[in-house]
């Protein structure tokens, strides 16, 4: 999607034509736009790219006599007195900028040649550039309506590459929005690109906000097996997940960083995380609370306190049990364990043989 600053032109040209001096102001932005094509040698190139006899441009009268046809009579007199001779100079120029693009009902136009809009662009200021991708994102906004959280990635790349003209707050949204859809995708090494720039942009970030960023970030990370990185952002949330009262997530990345530790021989590390997890919890009856008690459940077996494990692990039972569907991932976390602390340690003899 392209955007050439200013209103379409069925919007701007009343019925009975423009004044000369809107004309004037038209005529003067593509002047410049010439004048920095040709610097750069674009018109030639464009002039090589696309041969007349084969293109399906307009000529240089036709765009002549449209223009013309904008004027009322009495302005036309004036401006073709003086300037009709420079007009007729410019036009074959950007006959060779611009040429009609496919069918349609409207009328629509495109470069030339790729490298035509790309240098005419590298001639716009950063700031202007900037406004052109807000407004952009801004008519994107209106265009799609209450449809426009399906297109979250093409919004976030407006927003993003508007910078300072953007609001962050919104930017961060989009930027979010797009990276859940990514991770829903499995487009997951986008969804990591996505957090992070959402990341970077802090001002008026509050805690609860940046928390959940860097869960999302540490998930999609875990996710592409850069374990250390998803543990680094998650021990960065917990504070503020804690304080912002977030139980179901705090349990869920207590158990992800113990279950983790547990098989990388960090027991130490596995007991604290685990226990704070469970902290948090309370004592109310939840498959994240069955989960965390299973994991400390194994950390006990592996470090040879047996008891202490069996003690935990009947309890994770139980509550499975009780819990049913809900609780089935830590269901199947938990037989695995016994099994492996059980044969591995030798308590295969009191705690196995109590599973069904």
């Amino acid at each position: 999607m392209q955007l050439v600053e200013g209103q379409p032109l069925d919007r701007l040209i009343p019925e009975a034509g423009l004044p000369v001096e809107r004309i004037l102001e038209i005529a003067t932005g593509l002047a410049e736009a010439l004048a920095a094509a040709r610097e750069r040698g674009m018109l030639a190139l464009a002039g090589h790219a696309y041969e007349e006899e084969t293109a399906p441009w307009m000529t240089s009268r036709e765009i002549l006599q449209e223009m013309v046809r904008l004027l009322p009579a009495a302005d036309l007199r004036r401006m073709l007195g003086d300037n009709a001779s420079e007009l007729s100079r410019l036009l074959p120029e950007l006959r060779k900028l611009i040429r009609p693009s496919g069918g349609g009902r409207e009328a629509r136009y495109e470069f030339s040649h790729a490298l035509v809009r790309q240098t005419l662009l590298s001639a716009l200021s950063v700031p202007r550039l900037q406004r052109l991708h807000l407004r952009l994102a801004d008519a994107m906004e209106r265009a799609y309506g209450a449809k426009v959280e399906e297109h979250a990635a093409e919004l976030a790349h407006q927003l993003d590459e508007a910078g300072a003209a953007a609001a962050p707050e919104r930017v961060r949204r989009c930027l979010r929005l797009a990276g859940d859809q990514a991770r829903a995708a499995v487009a997951t090494e986008e969804a990591l690109g996505y957090y992070r720039k959402a990341l970077e942009l802090e001002d008026g970030m509050d805690p609860a906000e940046r928390a959940d960023l860097l869960f999302k970030r540490g998930e999609a990370s875990r996710t592409l097996g850069r374990w250390s990185e998803a543990e680094a952002d998650w021990h960065a949330a917990l504070p503020a997940l804690e304080s912002g009262g977030k139980t179901e997530l705090v349990m869920r990345i207590c158990y992800e960083l113990a279950y983790q530790a547990t098989w990388h021989a960090r027991l130490d590390f596995g007991r604290i995380i685990a226990t704070r997890g469970l902290k948090s919890a309370g004592e109310d009856v939840n498959a994240g609370r069955c989960r965390l008690l299973a994991v400390l459940g194994q950390v006990h077996f592996f470090s040879g306190d047996f008891d202490r494990g069996d003690e935990l692990l009947s309890e994770a039972t139980a509550m499975a049990e009780a819990l049913g569907d809900a609780a089935s991932p830590a269901r199947r976390q938990q037989r695995p364990g016994l099994l492996v602390c059980a044969h591995g340690l030798g308590g295969i003899g009191r705690t196995d043989e109590r599973r069904p």
